[in-house]
């Protein structure tokens, strides 16, 4: 999967639960402090990701950086996803 097309459909996960307009979520934006994640909402988007490509969280210790931006998250899932 392209990594431009990873990233809309993070950015559309993103969107969704934080409720925001797709149009208000950057790909540099920092999912805790600039979308206000709270610990509900990243859960909800963990296993939005999950489902949506087949990856799982929580086996390598630096799982949780992901979460740092939606960049972050796309390259975490790319680098997980086989094509």
């Amino acid at each position: 999967m392209a990594i431009s097309e990873t990233r809309g459909i993070v950015l559309g996960l993103i969107s969704k639960i934080t409720t925001r307009p797709a149009d208000e979520v950057q790909s540099s934006g920092n999912l805790l402090r600039d979308y206000n994640l709270s610990s509900l909402q990243s859960v909800e988007l963990f296993a939005a990701v999950e489902q949506r490509f087949g990856v799982v969280f929580g086996i390598e210790p630096d799982d949780m950086n992901a979460l740092a931006t939606v960049d972050t998250l796309t390259a975490w899932i790319d680098a997980r996803v086989v094509l």
